[in-house]
Order: C-alpha cells, then structure tokens, then sequence
C-alpha cells in the first residue's frame, strides 16, 4: 500500500515528546485515507530512509481531511485538518463540471469550517523542557538565550533576528555557545548549531584571522557531529577553508554526513593541493560503497583533477577496481576543461612514472572528454614520456592516447604506432576473416590514427566490385571519417568503378560532408555523375544545404542539366491532374514505389516508417495522393519537418527529428538510419517549416510513371490495415494507468509494424523505444493519466467496409471475467450519405482487463504481452453496403479506459476463413 496523496513533511525538532521521537520521526498527512503518518527516519549510509510503523493521528470520521502538521513553539505537534468530504482536487471526474481553482463543483465541500488540533503526550513534559517565553526583548543577548531552546521553530526565530538586526557585537556570545562541549541525550548541541549558522549569517567568517573563524575551526574536532557538520557548511570559500579542513583531518571523520559536507565543501573551495588528501580515499570501501559518498568525492576530486590524478598515480598499493569508473569521470571532467600544456605535461610525467593500474583509467577519461577543437602543443620534452606511457598502456586505449597525442601536436608516436597499424592492415585484408570483424578492424584503425595516409590506403584499395557489398559499404563509412589530406580525390577514384549499389553510398557519405559535397557537384558538372543518380531526397538535401556555396552550385548544376523544379505547385498539380483519371500497371507501379518511396514509407508491409505510415492510403482517391506526392509542403505535420545538423565535425544529417534528451538529439535521415547526436557536437541546427519529402518528385519519374504509381497506392485488396497514427495518444511500452514507470502497466508486444492475426493484417505503430505515440486510449475517470484522453477520436475510411478487424478489447480497470456489464466502447460508423449506426462493446463480453490474459466470450486472445498482459481480436460487421466516411470510437460514461492498439478494413467481395468474433 501506499499512499494516495500525502501532505507535507515536519521532522520532529523539539524535546517534549520521548526521546526517540527526537530528530527521528517526521510527519507525512495522508488527507485522503485520513490520518497523519508517523516516519521513522534511519541512517543509511550517508543518507537516510525511513519507514511508517504507525500514525500519529488517524480517524473514522469521512469528512476529517488532514493536510498540514508542524511541530508549533510549545513542542507538540499541530495538525490543520481541512474537515473536507472531498479532498481530491483535479481532474473533473466524469459527469461533474470544473469550477473556481479548476476544482470540480460539488456540494460535498465545505468552505467555512476547518479545525486545528494539538497532538500533546499523554506523560508530562521532560524535566530540561522550558516553556516559550511570550515576547522576545529586543536585546540580542535574550535572542542568543533562545538558540539553546529545547524547540527548533523558536531557535530558528532567535537567528533570524539576530541575523536581521546584524549587531556583531554577539559576536563573543556565540563564540562562548560553540566552545560548550557538551551533548543532549542524543549527541547534539544545538546552541553551538545555530551560534554557527548566526556567525556566517552575520558574515563576519571571511577573515580568517578573526576570533569567529578560530571558533568555526576549532568546533571541526567538536564531539557533536551535528555540530561538526553544520562547522563545516559554514565555513566560507576561501583558501584558509581547506587548509582549516586539513588541519581538523574532518576526512576521516566517523559520521557518514560530516565526510559528505566535508567532501562537498572540498570541491567548492580552491586553492592548495587538496588532491592529495582526496586521492587517501580511494581504496575506502565506505566510500565506493555509499552513492552519496562516491558521487561527492568524485564532485571534489573533480574540482582538484591535477593534483588528484597525479596523486593517484603516486599511489603504491594497487587501487580497487571499484574506482576506476570515478576516476575516469575525473579526468574526462580534466580534459573538458581545456587544460593547458603545463598540467597535462606533469599528469603525462606522472603517469610515465607510475607502476600502478590507474594509467589506463585515466588515458579513458582524458580521451572521452577533450574538446575535438582544443588543441595544445606538448614540449618535446615529455616525448620520452609519452612514449613510456603508450608502450605500459594495455592495448585497448592505445588508440585513445594516439587521438590524443594528435591533440596535443605530438609526433612522437608514429614509430610505435607503424607496427599496431600494420595489424589492423593485415586484418582488414583477411579474407577468411567475417566482414563485420574486417570492418570492426578498420573502424579501430580510424580510431587510432585518422590522419594516416597510409590507413586511409589500405582501406580505399579494399573498396570496390572485388569485394563484398557488404564490405565495401560498410569501409566506405569508415574511410569518410579520415583526416588525411586527398579524400575528395579518394570518393572520385571509388565513385569511378562503383556499382549501383555502392554509388548510393558513396553519394550518401558525400552528401554529409561539405568539402565531399562540392566535390560531389564537381563530379556532376565534369559529366562523372548525373543528376538523375541522385534520389529526390538527396536533390531536396542539396538544395536546402547549410552551405550557401553547396546551394548556388546545386542551382547552377540543375540549369545545365535542364532540370527545374516548378515553384507554383498549385499549376503543377493541375496540370497533372488529369493523370488520375487514367488506369495504370498496378505491377509497375509497385516497382515505383520500391525505388522512390520505399526508403521513407511503409505501404502493404514494405518500406521504412520515416515518413508517414501509407497503409491505409487505398481509400483515398487518386486526386487526394497526388495532390500530397506534388506539393508536400501544403500541410506539413510538425513531427514531419526537416531539420538539419552540421557537427563540430563538418558533419551533415538531414532528416526528421526523432527523439531528444537533456544530451542527445536522434534524427531519421531519408535512409531511414538513425543518428544519435550529442548536443555538445552540434555547431548548428536547422529547423525547417517545410517537409522532409522534398518538392521536385516529377523530375524522378515521368507522367505513365504517376499513372502506374497511383494505381498500385489506390489497389483495393482484400483487407486495408488502417495508419492510426493521427490518433494515437499514448505509448504502450511504459505506464499508461498510474506512473509512467510501472512496468506491469506496459503493453509491450511480439513485434512491431505489419503484423498477421486469423490471416488478417494489422499495422501496429512502432513505439520507437518510449518516444512515439502508438496505441488510442479512451477516457476514463481513474488514475492521472486516463482523464486527460478523449472521450472521442476519428478514423477515416473513405470506402464500403464488409468488417472491421480489431486488435483492441482490452482496457484499464475492466472486468477480469465475464460479465454482463455495460458498454466501454462505441464504434459509431458514420457513412457518406449522412446516416450513423453504432456498434457497443461491451466490458466481460467484448472488453477484458488489459493486465492479464482474462476470456471474455466475444473476442479472442490475440497476443500475449512481455509483461504478462493481453491484446484481444474482435470484429464489427456494419449493417450496410454504402461508403463509410468515418470510424469514431466513443466512451460512453463506465469506469474503464479502453485501448485500441489495430484496425483493418475488410472490403466487399472477399472472405474471412479464419474465425471471427463479431459484434452486430
């Protein structure tokens, strides 16, 4: 159980209740299940978790509605119960209207009484307990008394206005309440706690020289941790701050949360060689062991990386294993800092001298965080080093320290690189090897040294129709990411003996490059490649290109070519119009689509879901899908739009924007590939209002082409899987009830796309991880999420419908047996002369809980789910033969939250042979 909704969270500061209520309990109001929850909070570590083992306040009454508890000045606790009968706020649950403060109206609200109670123990007061006195003078001295009040709320009130009225002549008081050595019955001083927090409200801790800092660094080795911890937070970020730490040696304090603010104040103080004393903790297993602890010494030690890594280095014992991953952290946090020569040369020295295991660590993290465009130059007197370090460094990051070496200007390497280079050769030319091993092979090499010629030799000798396709492709992506002089001239020597299929990705990787681009266009105008060896996609990348140099040289290429793009769509589409009224080669025209449309559209269960899902498409009349082929840019779809990435790299991607983090970007290109782009790599990003399908198709194919085309996209079959994605609302394979984190609210199935039940087609939305909206859920009254759907959403048709198959009959909160309930789904047909006719669905006949594979009579288990949930087959038979213009599915007033995850049309004139279960 939990609760439903909770209120607040007042830690019990005060000493009028036992002692074991002290500092350890909190109270958590639960309005809804009327009572006040008593939390017992423990240490864990260098946090705290807690549990519930009973309430302090609990009541019968319906109408009690606690929504606030705070702990007042006489040291009990208060408790402000709403006395409400309806507490829950939004959302308007079915049939209620929403009023003032978007609160549904009720008459089970009252608005003028509400009441106050005062939880008080049933023993008398602890004998230290001192009862507050009724006015506070305004002489600071009388404030100062308070500080050592056995109530937090009125210390917390003494401090503020000896903080506000900023007199520092307190000053020697509070000195005298941090030098008490004394502890209460569960280890705090609490004077000395606030004396601290009201010296550095007073701000008078900045001179290390005075008598308030004296007493701050000598309450560091005071025997109250609290008091020692809240020592610590207050001293203030000056270099005297760390050398105060150091004196104390509070790092090896015993008490977890005095070591965590000991650890964070390290890394907001600077100055000094505090690396060092950092660098002591990390064999501790206390430490490698505690989230909060390991994060924080990985926070100082960050703050300190120079003197930390080399201090690490220094380390005679061997570092566990455990560390490794913060020390990366360390120096990949070094690197982006864009290090100069001095501090990168002495972590070099270090590491040559070093007999310990950490080198390798490090080499990670410097590799995975320096800058592409941070670029230093080493003195030649660290090349012995360097070159120490490259031969004791395992083979895995020798790579890493050559791109770095690069990095740095340093040439010393290459002789111990030849022979590593001459490895990767032999491999990537091993025939008997498999090729996703050669091609593995080459990728390293890259790594390794990208500014080889003699790599990027080896590679392009291997590129052609002697090798594999599968090769050839996979070492021309390989070869484009090198850095050595003359690799426009190496595309324009494998573009001359490419096949078909090669040539495609040879344009592809030249597209995504400028200075590859223009050479590209140069091919063109020398007459090596035609316009036409360019898709529609990679004509409409050119002419949008971020270069504007790549534009005027696309421009210029396509007059010489005699190719123009019409700018009045509306003329075009017009004129072409007439194509519709003709009948084509349905054979051919598949064909067409294979060639032209297949990489960014799916129809029949062929293609790629880039653009959007076609099936469906046969409804529509031929004009309509023209009228879309002609002019896509008439109504764009904003998760249809073009964007466009240049890299840090000088890299290019164009495509549709897919899916996005706080780091990342993914972007679908026209190939349908997906490219995750760390935000830190992007030089720019263009947003485009127009689609991603370019303008221009007409160039591709000619007017017998459209003809053909149109008649294989409006082919009538037996069964027409309807494209849901314009209503799908939610996405299945995370919670769809409650949060959004329970897995056993997900439906997640088999497999995506084009999917076969009873022999009838469906096309199921691929939910692309978490990111795309792939099942229609309805409204419904329970939980966060199932009241913020439609109660209504339509589907269009466009034809006469024999059937219409479903993948559906599952629902939140539905029935998990038969039952004769009422109707959780309308599939309301609205037919083209005007006329409706509703079909109802009904929960334990048709629907069943979506959670489990619980049978109801009129539809069939149709797939299990990963979680042990169902998807349900069911089918309608409308009443009449006429055209159907649209298919809205309705929510009447029931409990559930129904789901709709596949619909296919079965058109008139063909048969179902499997069995059915249909609903009249």
């Amino acid at each position: 159980g939990g609760y439903t909704a909770a209120a607040g969270h007042a830690l019990y500061t005060a000493r009028n209740y036992p002692q074991p209520w002290w500092n350890r309990t909190a109270f958590v109001c639960g309005p809804t299940g009327k009572l006040v929850g008593t939390f017992v909070i423990e240490r864990d570590g260098a946090g705290m978790k807690s549990s519930s083992p009973i309430n302090l306040l609990a009541s019968n009454d319906e109408w009690t509605a606690p929504i606030m508890a705070e702990v007042g000045p006489d040291g009990n606790v208060w408790v402000l119960d709403w006395y409400n009968f309806i507490v829950q706020h939004n959302p308007t649950p079915q049939g209620f209207e929403t009023g003032k403060g978007a609160a549904y109206e009720t008459k089970l609200r009252d608005k003028k009484y509400g009441r106050i109670y005062r939880i008080v123990p049933d023993r008398p007061r602890d004998a230290d307990f001192q009862p507050v006195n009724k006015k506070l003078t305004k002489v600071e001295s009388c404030y100062a008394d308070q500080l050592t009040h056995p109530t937090m709320q009125v210390r917390l009130h003494a401090q503020r206005l000896l903080v506000e009225h900023g007199d520092t002549d307190v000053v020697p008081e509070l000195i005298s309440l941090i030098e008490d050595q004394a502890v209460d019955g569960i280890g705090l001083n609490v004077g000395a706690i606030h004396a601290l927090n009201t010296l550095h409200g007073l701000g008078v801790l900045q001179d290390d020289n005075s008598p308030a800092f004296d007493a701050v660094r000598k309450a560091l080795t005071h025997p109250s941790a609290g008091v020692r911890l809240n020592a610590v937070r207050v001293l203030p970020e000056i270099p005297a701050t760390l050398a105060a730490l150091q004196e104390a040696n509070v790092i090896a304090d015993t008490d977890n949360q005095v070591l965590l603010a000991t650890l964070l104040k390290m890394s907001d103080s600077s100055g000094g060689k505090a690396g060092r004393n950092l660098s002591e903790l990390i064999n501790d297993t206390k430490i490698l062991s505690d989230r909060w602890l390991k994060d924080a010494l990985t926070s100082a030690a960050a703050m300190h990386a120079d003197s930390f890594l080399a201090a690490v280095l220094e380390h005679q014992q061997p570092v566990d294993p455990h560390s490794n991953d913060l020390i990366v952290r360390v120096a990949e946090h070094f690197a982006r800092t864009r290090p100069t020569k001095e501090p990168v040369s002495e972590i070099l020295t270090a590491m040559a001298k070093s007999s310990n295991e950490t080198r390798d660590a490090i080499i990670r993290g410097l590799a995975a965080g320096w800058p592409k465009d941070h670029i230093i130059k080493l003195d030649a007197s660290v090349d012995s080093d360097l070159q120490s370090v490259f031969v004791s460094a395992s083979v895995s990051v020798k790579a890493s320290l050559a791109r770095l070496a690069a990095s740095w200007s340093n040439q010393s390497l290459q002789k111990e690189i030849a022979p590593i280079v001459a490895g990767f050769i032999r491999r990537i030319e091993d025939g008997n090897s498999a090729i996703k091993d050669r091609i593995g092979a080459a990728n390293e090499l890259m790594q390794l040294d990208s500014g080889r010629v003699d790599s990027a030799e080896a590679i392009e000798g291997l590129i052609g129709p002697h090798s594999p396709i599968s090769l050839s492709v996979g070492l021309i992506q390989t070869i484009s990411r090198s850095k050595a002089q003359g690799l426009t001239e190496r595309f324009a020597r494998i573009n001359k003996t490419a096949t078909p299929a090669l040539r495609a990705e040879v344009l592809r990787v030249m597209l995504s490059r400028p200075e590859l681009t223009t050479q590209l266009l140069s091919l063109i105008k020398a007459g090596d490649l035609h316009i036409s060896d360019l898709s529609t996609q990679q004509v409409g990348v050119l002419s949008r290109y971020p270069s504007a140099e790549v534009r005027r040289g696309m421009r210029d290429v396509m007059q010489s070519s005699g190719v123009t793009i019409s700018n009045d769509r509306n003329k075009l589409v017009a004129a072409k119009m007439p194509l519709t009224e003709r009948t084509g080669d349905s054979g051919i025209g598949k064909a067409i689509f294979t060639k032209n449309c297949a990489t960014c559209h799916i129809f029949k269960g062929e293609g790629k879901t880039v653009g959007p899902n076609l099936n469906g498409m046969s409804v529509h009349p031929k004009a309509e899908l023209l009228t879309h082929i002609l002019d896509p840019n008439r109504s764009v779809e904003a998760n249809y739009r073009q964007y466009t990435v240049l890299t840090v790299d000088g890299v290019v991607i164009s495509g549709l924007l897919a899916a996005e983090s706080l780091t990342t970007i993914e972007v679908i290109d026209a190939q349908g590939k997906r490219h995750t782009i760390l935000r830190e790599d992007i030089e720019e990003l263009i947003a485009s209002r127009k689609s991603a399908m370019p303008e221009g198709f007409e160039q591709s194919i000619n007017n017998e082409g459209f003809v053909n085309l149109l008649e294989y996209l409006t082919e009538h079959e037996q069964f027409i899987p309807l494209g849901l994605e314009k209503a799908a609302n939610t996405v299945s394979t995370h919670g769809m009830f409650s949060r959004r984190d329970n897995k056993h609210e997900r439906l997640i199935l088999p497999k995506w796309g084009t999917i076969s039940f009873n022999g009838i087609p469906f096309s199921l939305i691929d939910p692309q991880g978490t990111t795309v909206n792939n099942v229609v859920m309805l409204n419904g009254p329970n939980g966060p999420f199932a009241p913020q759907m439609p109660k209504s959403v339509s589907i269009r048709s466009r034809t006469s419908v024999k059937g219409i198959h479903m993948l559906s009959g599952v629902a939140g909160w539905a029935s998990q047996k038969p039952i004769q309930g009422k109707a959780c789904l309308i599939v309301r047909l609205k037919y083209a002369d005007g006329k409706a006719e509703e079909h109802s669905l009904v929960d334990g006949q048709h629907f069943a809980d979506y959670i489990g594979t619980f049978d109801v009579p009129k539809s069939q288990l149709a797939f299990r789910a990963a979680d042990g949930g169902q998807l349900r087959y069911l089918s309608i038979r409308p009443k009449r033969d006429e055209v159907i213009e649209t298919i809205e599915l309705v929510k009447p007033d029931h409990h559930t939250a129904p789901l709709v995850v596949a619909m296919t049309l079965e058109v008139p004139g063909s048969h179902v042979d499997a069995k059915t279960h249909e609903t009249d």
